[in-house]
């Protein structure tokens, strides 16, 4: 029998859905990016690694933003879910050999020498390996990238594949995350778009 996976709580002062993020509009979209998810903390019951490419079309627009920020506000993750369903997708990822998951949020902060964030979310777990199959995962519908770039597109980041989102008693936004997460995100590059 599958074993519960303990959860991880990540206080992330009014980060999620990329609020704090200027609202920087991504370098000619679309853009995509290219790393390998390794399993650092015992996320998985035999660890290991996978690639990801992540593709971001277009930038979650400040209206949207609001809106799922009240959404959540008003009426937790469940509300949050149902706007997210609402919107466009903003771009997509993929790990290793699995279909696609549209991203419904990407947001990107640049910072004066170059360096940037680039956060995104999904109104859907991201799979990576056997870290699904409990009843509790379901109550974790969210799944959340970032990526940490120098001003060439390359750097590092996280994924967390189910997480939940809420505002705690101080105001600010905590994501909790399911199992032994985030998951690193390493040798992240730019990767030529076709077409563009």
């Amino acid at each position: 029998m599958r074993s519960v996976k303990p959860i991880t709580k990540i206080g992330i002062a009014v980060v999620a859905l990329g609020l704090v993020l200027a609202s920087t509009v991504m370098a000619e979209p679309p853009e995509r990016f290219r790393g390998r998810i390794v399993d650092t903390g015992g996320g998985t019951p035999r660890g290991g690694t996978w690639w990801m490419t992540l593709q971001a079309d277009r930038t979650t627009s400040p209206e949207e933003v609001k809106l799922l920020a009240e959404a959540l506000a008003t009426g937790g993750q469940k509300a949050l879910m149902a706007a997210m369903r609402d919107i466009e997708p903003a771009g997509w990822i993929r790990v290793g050999d699995n279909t696609r998951w549209h991203l419904v949020v990407v947001r990107s902060g640049t910072a004066p020498d170059g360096s940037r964030v680039v956060r995104a979310f999904t109104d859907r777990p991201i799979n990576i390996a056997e870290i699904f199959g409990t009843l509790r995962t379901r109550d974790y519908t969210l799944g959340m990238i970032e990526l940490q770039l120098d001003a060439e597109g390359k750097g590092s980041g996280i994924i967390l594949p189910m997480s939940q989102i809420s505002f705690n008693e101080a105001g600010h936004i905590e994501i909790e995350s399911f199992g032994n997460q985030p998951f690193r995100v390493m040798n992240v590059s730019p990767e030529k778009v076709k077409g563009k």
